[in-house]
């Protein structure tokens, strides 16, 4: 059996390792990979804009089953591309990921249905924005319809700084397409956390809760990330909340889908805010988050073939999936410039070890490749340390231990991931 991979990051490189001790044994390949995922597959070169070489090579290498990791490839059409050639896809069709692509059709949804939400309103020019805006309450939020990674939703706290986030979508069009419509929300304040199920179009599998941190900087300071890091499981033992999402999120979104003729087979990932008045949804995702993934991943015991099998073939139902009973930190270790406007790459990187499965920490690499058999940095995702332990404190305790062990110019990472779980 030949499985193929695709994306290059922390996210991919562990769900590669989880297959990668699949009983089936399967043979891995990644595109494009990273200095990390050579260690247990192949690395096959990928071009975005020409995905049909990548179904060609994937014929070569007659490719049984591809798995789509991130949102770009997804929106991209790399799932309809391999299913027109009759390869085995992990990831929803693009009618079904419109779910993650547009705000405006996901809040509608969620509006439809009575899935609790916050109350937003949708500009679709300048002049209907700021007229809202001019007599709205502050804090609040803005987003643009589609997904712009770590730069397409802002609090916003008065007039002016609406008006900034307006002029770059309507005016200056830095986000493309993305920002061509504008969600406006009120701001909510609680508890946020992830929550993550398997789905086969039909039915849901949840996974535990976990709990993401976008903010760059300690505390929830500074510009929005794509996630820094994430600790699962938490609030464990509140059963009547990951029931609650399964039946009044996931479950009538997955029967709303199925009956406009879009049904959702991947992971579905709604972000969760837990406040005052009761649980909402934040937004809908159409894929693994990452870094949680990485958390997933240490955590499942029931084989990942096993579980992407069932949710292609429609039998989930009947699919029993095992977590282990302890607990995960995963914490991104990312470039100084992350988020900024430059990157420089080609850092090497000291410390990435091999993986070892008997490890309770294991480091993931993440935007890599090697030259001249050393990693260097090709993005500013670097790379992610992962600790299992029985108890959440000491699962962080261990990730931060293994931090000083990978070096390389203009490290950063947070200081304080796991911090408010650790405090619930």
């Amino acid at each position: 059996m030949n499985i193929l991979i695709i994306g290059a990051g922390s996210r991919e490189s562990a769900i590669g390792w989880s297959l990668y001790k699949s009983p089936h044994k399967p043979n891995l390949y990644f595109s494009p990979g990273n200095s990390g995922t050579v260690q247990y597959g192949e690395n096959l070169p990928i071009n975005i804009e020409k995905l049909e070489e990548l179904v060609l090579l994937s014929k070569e290498k007659k490719i049984d089953l591809v798995i789509v990791g991130p949102f770009s490839y997804i929106k991209k059409g790399a799932g309809e591309l391999f299913r027109e050639a009759g390869i085995a896809v992990f990831s929803p069709t693009l009618e079904a990921s419109e779910i993650e692509n547009s705000k405006v059709f996901s809040k509608k949804l969620l509006n439809d249905l009575n899935i609790p939400t916050a109350k937003s309103f949708i500009a679709y020019s300048m002049d209907l924005a700021q007229d809202f805006l001019k007599t709205s309450t502050y804090p609040l939020v803005m987003k643009t319809d589609s997904p712009v990674p770590g730069i397409g939703v802002e609090i916003i706290n008065n007039y002016e700084q609406a008006n900034y986030f307006l002029e770059n979508c309507f005016s200056e069009k830095i986000f493309g397409l993305a920002g061509k419509v504008v969600v406006i929300e009120e701001f909510l304040e609680g508890i946020e956390i992830s929550a993550h199920a398997f789905c086969d179009g039909k039915t849901a599998v949840m996974m535990p809760f976990s709990q993401d941190h976008k903010k760059l900087f300690d505390n929830d300071k500074g510009p929005n990330t794509s996630g820094i890091g994430a600790v699962a499981p938490i609030l464990n033992t509140n059963k009547e909340l990951l029931n609650d999402i399964k039946n009044k999120v996931i479950e009538p979104i997955l029967m709303a889908m199925s009956k406009q003729g879009r049904p959702f087979v991947g992971v579905m990932y709604p972000g969760i805010m837990i406040t005052k008045e009761g649980w909402k949804v934040l937004e809908i995702n159409a894929r693994f988050g990452d870094p949680e993934a990485v958390c997933y991943m240490r955590l499942l015991q029931t084989d990942l073939y096993d579980i992407i099998s069932a949710c292609i073939l429609g039998n989930l139902e009947s699919t029993s999936i095992k977590w282990l009973d302890k607990y995960t930190c995963s914490i991104v270790l990312t470039t100084d410039d992350y988020s900024g406007k430059t990157f420089k790459a080609g850092q090497q990187i000291q410390g990435l070890t091999n993986i070892k499965e008997e490890d309770s920490t294991i480091i993931f690499h993440g935007e890599t490749s090697l030259e001249n058999d050393y990693p260097i940095t090709v993005g500013s995702r670097v790379a992610c340390i992962s600790s299992v332990e029985p108890t959440l404190k000491q699962a962080v305790e261990s990730a931060y231990k293994k931090i000083n062990d990978v070096t390389y110019n203009g490290k950063h990472y947070r200081n304080d991931i796991g911090t408010k779980a650790l405090s619930l």
